[in-house]
């Protein structure tokens, strides 16, 4: 899961910290919603996701590891995902797992 995460954030350039105390690879990645749909149909369906929302930036991070990723956050309704598939604990080794967010490694927040 992401800890301290707000539910709303400013508009404007902001930094991620992603510290990864977990013992499987994990990733940020932060992206706006262009459209109401709820963030699980969105998750749920790749090809309307890219149709949907915009990236904004992410990082990832090993085990033990912290990683920084600066993004510039718009009015509207966001998220930040993992989509590292369950079991991932080396970046060589291809996993074909669900994502972490289907675990709920995922935060919807508003920027205003």
């Amino acid at each position: 899961q992401y800890d301290g995460i707000p539910k709303k954030l400013d508009p404007g350039r902001t930094g991620c910290r992603l510290t990864n105390e977990g013992a499987e690879l994990h990733e940020i990645g932060v992206a706006r919603t262009k459209t109401d749909t709820p963030l699980k149909k969105l998750l749920a369906d790749e090809k309307r996701a890219d149709k949907e929302t915009e990236f904004a930036g992410g990082t990832f991070a090993a085990q033990g590891d912290t990683a920084y990723a600066y993004v510039t956050l718009k009015n509207g309704r966001w998220a930040a995902v993992c989509f590292v598939p369950v079991g991932s604990v080396d970046p060589e080794t291809e996993v074909d797992g669900p994502p972490h967010a289907s675990q709920g490694m995922v935060v919807e927040f508003k920027v205003s």
